[in-house]
């Protein structure tokens, strides 16, 4: 903690301007304690490391308790002084008693108050429900930024997202993003937009922004990209995926073998593994999805036969009922919906060729892809399906 009280009730800040003699000083006459459960804590001073709070051995205190590690602590002073150097009233460490939390930044942003949590180490996903769900019920924006060194960059531009990076997306002007800050770099880094290759893994591009040339309202505008031309990592990707497919110990993956054989197909069809910002929304695999909607919803069709978006609705909702898909927990947005990576996806199928669209909600089968007659011949698939499917989101993305 950067804040405390003395036994006179008065409150010591130390992200003011207090020097080691000071502090030192002060330590020696004054007792301190927490401004929430009221429980001493202890003044640590250092040479090298920030000073703070800390609550003494054992304390229980009101707001759950984090260790704030001295990368959390400067990065949340760097905020501070971030927010502060654009004319915002900012407050640290403000207790708001009704709800029991003290968010690491309390301020107002165009009439409405936001509370800044600056998330640097690992949490149960309870934590961040609970936390983003009372601040909502307040009227609260919930900002959640994580730290710079939670980031984890993969080969190339693929990024590892586990459960719980994955549940600190949000989704700005249609494109989907995490957010972090680096304070050893005094940087923002957005990852955007998302194309996920697997539960844990996205294709996506890294945006870093200095703090002291970034405003609050750029967090949230949307970032260039031309992630159409790493459709090569992906497809290389993708080729060693195929080859090694077979030996996956994942569940879904699992089903999705059965069911392949079951009906009588022997590879993944490349107009079903194809990337989709979209399918973020959804925590299985492209390729999972993707299979049992083409397979069971378009492939069985005869050409000239007619599907609706709603049939589509439909199935997919029955198959993550079933469990055979799953969605991804996303408390940061509002209005998460799986529907807008089933619309997508029909928008590739209709620019791939193998649907029409008749009216708003009719599409009628027009073509049968043809079979593949090797894996050579998967591979020149996939690549033309991933570029193809690459191109539309380029071109949506410059239109918008």
């Amino acid at each position: 903690m950067l804040s405390a009280v003395t036994e006179q009730g008065k409150k010591i800040c130390l992200f003011e301007h207090w020097s080691w003699d000071e502090l030192t000083a002060l330590r020696k006459k004054e007792v301190f304690y927490c401004a929430v459960c009221k429980h001493r804590v202890q003044l640590r001073l250092g040479k090298k490391k920030r000073f703070h709070f800390s609550h003494v051995q054992d304390a229980t205190c009101d707001v759950e308790m984090e260790h704030e590690s001295m990368y959390h602590l400067e990065g949340k002073l760097q905020l501070y002084y971030w927010l502060k150097n654009q004319g915002i009233e900012v407050e640290i460490e403000k207790y708001l008693p009704t709800i029991k939390q003290r968010p690491d930044l309390y301020f107002m942003y165009q009439n409405k108050p936001v509370a800044l949590e600056y998330q640097c180490s690992l949490m149960s996903q309870s934590t961040l429900l609970k936390r983003t769900s009372m601040y909502r019920e307040q009227g609260i924006y919930p900002l959640w930024i994580l730290g710079g060194n939670m980031l984890k960059q993969k080969k190339h531009s693929f990024f590892s997202l586990s459960n719980f990076q994955s549940m600190f997306a949000t989704y700005y002007h249609k494109q989907m993003q995490v957010l972090y800050y680096c304070s050893d770099t005094k940087a923002f880094l957005h990852i955007t937009p998302l194309y996920p290759f697997s539960k844990m893994t996205a294709l996506a591009e890294l945006h870093s922004s200095p703090a002291e040339s970034i405003p609050l309202f750029s967090l949230f505008e949307p970032k260039p990209t031309s992630l159409y031309m790493h459709h090569q990592q992906w497809c290389a990707k993708q080729r060693k995926w195929r080859m090694y497919m077979h030996q996956t110990n994942n569940r879904q993956s699992k089903q999705l073998l059965r069911f392949l054989y079951e009906n009588h197909f022997s590879y993944i069809p490349p107009q079903a593994c194809v990337p989709l910002a979209s399918s973020f929304f959804i925590e299985s695999a492209p390729y999972v999805w993707q299979s049992y909607v083409y397979i069971d919803m378009i492939k069985r069709r005869k050409i000239g036969e007619c599907i609706t978006i709603f049939q589509l609705y439909r199935y997919f909702f029955s198959q993550v009922r079933k469990g055979i898909i799953s969605l991804r927990q996303l408390p940061l947005i509002e209005e998460s919906a799986y529907t807008i990576a089933i619309d997508e996806y029909v928008l590739f199928l209709v620019e791939a060729g193998v649907l029409v669209k008749r009216n708003e909600t009719t599409y009628e089968k027009m073509h049968e892809p043809s079979v593949p007659s090797c894996l050579q011949e998967i591979f020149s698939q996939d690549s033309d399906m991933v570029k193809r499917a690459l191109y539309i989101e380029q071109r949506n993305k410059c239109a918008h």
